[in-house]
């Protein structure tokens, strides 16, 4: 880059600066000739402003000079800006060519412009680049990135095109029936692309690497194994049946498409370097044609040559266990999971979760859903509640729906997922709840915003004669905090030890100081830090700190922040929490300070 950028100054030098010599006519022709070829040098050396500043200063620019700065744009993926500069372009006089257009293309399929990209599609085909080779291929390309409503109708687009061309003599882009293929499988459109490669083939256009990998996807998705042999032989004809990734692909298909294992088997030991992508195909191919002693002893096999499974292999070999109900197996790999950090994993732990459920375990699969959630709530809700209620069928199936603890654990996740209706009918079909039963169902109103539902909840609980338990006070005061009942709060709060026999713990007192805090009263909530029997921790400074900024309290704020970075100096969040505190204060040269 810097040899460019030396080579770029070095022609300006010899050239001479257009502006100083506006009447050298030697000059400036070399000048321009010069800035039409500069663009794109100049953004890889300055990035694209100075070349749109360079571009601005030139006197006149042709398509060659539009199509550079279109291109420096493009590729900084400045698409939108792409867009109005090819209407700038359009405006101001000079056509754009078929290299314009399929520039303009890329931006149009990043952006979703569907629009804009059949404008570009009609102006081609008005000036005469139906033919031209770069702008059929991008158009093609730009066709089969859309897969939506209308999605088989522009996938029949981009292969009428795709047929178009061959007829033409036009070759297409060696990858062009790749996204051709690729695109396909969204419109189910496989026999159709089958069809374009064998006239591919008689055309003469040489299939590479590629090709074939997406041809055998093909033939898997179709299932169609006398297809998929006729592409195995032509493999071999071109030299590539020793390609990693086309084996891989050959045991995925003959696995799939065969009655049998043995070919997907004999692919597999043909393969000089097995990767995971390999071992997990033969894996799943024992496992789908119900030789799941084999998948677990491939599985075992893999461990042993040092290759270590993914998330899709545990989750195969777990289902695989589930399939013959092998407890005893599926504890081993739970065991695995645990030491490999693994069983965070949404995949693997609902996997883990079939396992136990379908070994008859259900407290088991609850335990592994619960550990599964607390580390995957944010990511993917919306997995583990198709899994919960996929387990709550089962449970019902099986009969052990009468069953407290999956009742509860069902109250639990339906809360946290916010379906607040099935978590109250899943409650009220448990037949005498437990304080277990009463802590979910108020957890889930309080941290849904249900703050008099919640706190109607307790009184209920209390009425029936269930004893309420650290646990519970803690939704109790969470939800008179957030819900502004500070009085009300305050009762709870000292009825724990005088009327329930609860004693209160740290987190209570967290919960206490949060009530208060968020009420104004900093004072008595700072008078509750320094007088409860517990060493304070900096999560309750942190509490603390945060009602400071919020009411503007800057003195009593400082304290808590130095109380705090004393347990933690190392806590980003005090420092953070005190610039903005400044910052509420109009003091944001001391916010500055802390470099916040």
């Amino acid at each position: 880059m810097f040899a460019g950028c030396f080579f770029l100054q070095l022609q300006v030098f010899e050239t001479g600066c257009l502006h100083s010599q506006p009447n050298n006519q030697i000059g400036y022709s070399r000048s321009f000739v010069f800035k039409q070829q500069s663009a794109v040098s100049l953004r890889k050396c300055f990035g694209v402003e100075h070349a749109r500043q360079f571009f601005d200063e030139m006197p006149r620019r042709d398509v060659v000079s539009w199509t550079g700065i279109l291109s420096a744009y493009v590729k900084e993926e400045k698409h939108e800006e792409a867009l109005d500069i090819f209407d700038l372009m359009i405006l101001s006089g000079p056509f754009p060519n078929a290299f314009t257009l399929s520039t303009v293309l890329r931006s149009c399929s990043a952006l979703g412009e569907f629009s804009f990209g059949k404008r570009i599609h009609a102006s081609s085909i008005k000036h005469g680049f139906e033919s031209n080779q770069i702008l059929g291929s991008a158009l093609i390309g730009f066709y089969c990135k859309f897969n939506s409503d209308e999605a088989s109708g522009k996938w029949s687009q981009a292969l009428r095109l795709y047929k178009d061309m061959i007829e033409s003599d036009v070759s297409p882009n060696e990858f062009t029936f790749v996204k051709l293929l690729a695109a396909s499988g969204s419109n189910f459109k496989f026999k159709e692309a089958v069809t374009a490669f064998q006239e591919m083939e008689i055309s003469g256009i040489l299939a590479n690497k590629f090709t074939y990998l997406s041809m055998l996807v093909a033939c898997t998705s179709i299932l169609s194994l006398d297809l998929g042999r006729q592409i195995h032989s032509r493999v071999i004809k071109t030299g590539l049946e020793y390609d990693v990734p086309i084996g891989n692909a050959l045991v995925d298909m003959y696995m799939k498409c065969s009655l049998t294992v043995e070919d997907g088997l004999r692919v597999f030991t043909g393969i000089e370097s097995p990767n995971i992508i390999s071992w997990t195909s033969l894996i799943a191919g024992f496992s789908e044609h119900g030789f799941q002693q084999d998948s677990f002893n491939s599985f075992m096999e893999m461990r042993a040559v040092g290759e270590q499974p993914n998330s899709f292999t545990l989750s195969i070999i777990l289902r695989a266990c589930s399939a013959i109900k092998s407890l005893n197996q599926t504890s081993q790999l739970h065991g695995f999971i645990i030491k490999t950090n693994a069983d965070h994993d949404i995949i693997v732990g609902n996997a883990l979760v079939d396992a136990y459920a379908g070994s008859g375990q259900v407290d088991d699969a609850w335990h592994v859903m619960d550990i599964a959630w607390h580390a995957s709530f944010a990511s993917a809700s919306l997995g583990r509640t198709e899994t919960g209620k996929q387990l709550h069928c089962y449970s019902v199936k099986s009969g052990l729906s009468g069953c407290i603890s999956v009742s509860n654990s069902l109250v639990d996740l339906y809360g946290k997922c916010g379906l607040l209706n099935d978590a109250r009918r899943a409650f009220t079909e448990i037949t005498k709840p437990d304080v277990v039963s009463w802590n979910g169902l108020i957890s889930g109103l309080a941290s849904n915003g249900y703050v008099s539902s919640a706190l109607s909840a307790f009184d209920d609980m209390r009425l029936s004669g269930v004893k309420p338990n650290s646990v519970t006070f803690l939704s109790v005061l969470f939800t008179c905090s957030h819900g502004g009942l500070v009085d009300l709060g305050l009762q709870y709060f000292y009825s724990m030890r005088e009327m329930h026999d609860v004693e209160p713990q740290l987190d209570h007192y967290v919960c206490l100081v949060d009530l208060l805090g968020r009420a104004g009263r900093l004072e008595e909530a700072m008078d509750a830090l320094e007088t409860m029997p517990f060493k304070p921790d900096a999560l309750i400074y942190r509490t603390l700190l945060a009602a400071c900024r919020v009411h503007k309290n800057m003195a009593l704020g400082e304290q808590v922040a130095r109380l705090g970075l004393e347990l933690d100096p190392s806590d980003p969040a005090f420092y953070t929490q005190l610039a903005n505190l400044y910052k509420n204060c109009g003091r944001s040269d001391l916010s500055k300070r802390l470099g916040c």
